[in-house]
C-alpha cells in the first residue's frame, strides 16, 4: 500500500515524522510568508495598553528563551506514543498560525525599535541586532513564540510533572518579553496562547500514560533533560563566535 511508509514512521519513529514535518512546514511556509507579504496589507493591532508598555531591553533575555523552549521536547520526551502527540499539536497550531498569517497580516514593524539602533558593539547589542534579523516584524497573529512555548511547556509536563512547571515559567517569561520587546501586541499572545490551550485540550489529552506500549516513564533521566540548558548557551555561543569573525548575516539586508 502506497502510504504504508509515512504510517510505519508514525508508528516506530514518531520523533523523526514530527520534526521533520514541523521543519518542512516551518521553512516552506512561514519563513517565505515572512519574507514575500505586502507591507500594504499588514495591519496594526496596538491598543492602548500596547502603546504604554515600555521597551525593555534586557527582556530579550527572556524572549530568546523561545528558541530552545520548543526544542526542549527532544531532551524530555522519551515516549514515543506521547511525542506523537506533541508534535501533532505542534504541527496543527503552526499550520492554523500560518492560515492567519496570509488571510490577516499583522506587522509591528512601526512599533518596535528600528534594529541598527543596537549595533552599539556589546553582546546585547548583538543580540538584539541579530533577533530583529531573524524575527522580522511580521507574523505575529497568533504569536507562535507563545503557541509553541506553551505546547512545549504542557507536552513536557505530561511526561514529567516538575519539568512541566520549570517550562511554563518560561512560557510565561516569554509572553511577557515578547510585549516588553515590543515584537507581539497583546492580541497575537492571547491568540497563540488559546490556540495552545486548545492544542492541549483536544490533541495532547488523547495521550493516557496506561495505554502507552513503552512502560518505562515517558521521561529521559534526568542528566539527559538537563542537557536542553547548556544546549542553549552553546548555541549562542557558536552564533556570537561567528558574529566576532566576521559573520553579519543582516548586512545589505532591509532593515527593521
Amino acid at each position: 500500500m502506497a502510504g504504508r511508509p509515512i504510517f510505519d514512521m508514525a508508528r516506530d519513529h514518531p520523533k523523526i515524522l514530527w520534526v521533520i514535518l514541523n521543519f518542512a512546514a516551518f521553512f516552506i511556509f512561514f519563513v517565505p510568508i515572512a519574507y514575500t507579504i505586502d507591507p500594504a496589507r499588514a495591519i496594526s493591532m496596538a491598543t492602548p495598553l500596547d502603546d504604554a508598555l515600555p521597551f525593555v531591553r534586557w527582556s530579550f533575555w527572556g524572549y530568546s528563551f523561545a528558541y530552545l523552549s520548543t526544542f526542549a521536547v527532544l531532551f524530555v520526551i522519551r515516549s514515543g506514543r506521547l511525542f506523537h502527540y506533541a508534535g501533532a499539536s505542534f504541527f496543527v497550531v503552526l499550520m492554523i498560525s500560518i492560515l492567519f498569517y496570509v488571510l490577516i497580516p499583522v506587522t509591528t514593524r512601526d512599533f518596535r525599535p528600528i534594529a541598527t539602533t543596537f549595533e552599539d558593539g556589546t553582546f546585547m547589542g548583538w543580540m538584539l541586532r541579530m533577533n530583529w534579523f531573524i524575527d522580522r516584524p511580521y507574523n505575529c497573529f497568533p504569536s507562535l513564540h507563545v503557541g509553541a512555548a506553551f505546547i512545549a511547556a504542557f507536552s513536557c509536563r505530561r511526561a514529567h510533572r516538575r519539568v512541566g512547571q520549570l517550562t511554563l515559567v518560561w512560557a510565561v517569561l516569554i509572553s511577557i518579553s515578547a510585549l516588553l520587546m515590543k515584537q507581539h501586541f497583546i492580541a497575537d499572545l492571547l491568540f497563540g496562547l488559546v490556540l495552545a490551550l486548545a492544542a492541549k485540550q483536544w490533541i495532547l489529552k488523547r495521550y493516557i500514560p496506561s495505554e502507552d506500549p513503552d512502560k518505562r516513564p515517558p521521561h529521559f533521566p534526568p542528566r539527559i533533560m538537563a542537557l536542553f540548558i547548556p544546549a542553549y548557551f552553546l548555541m549562542i555561543g557558536a552564533a556570537y563566535f561567528l558574529y566576532q569573525i566576521g559573520w553579519q548575516p543582516w548586512a545589505g539586508k532591509p532593515v527593521y
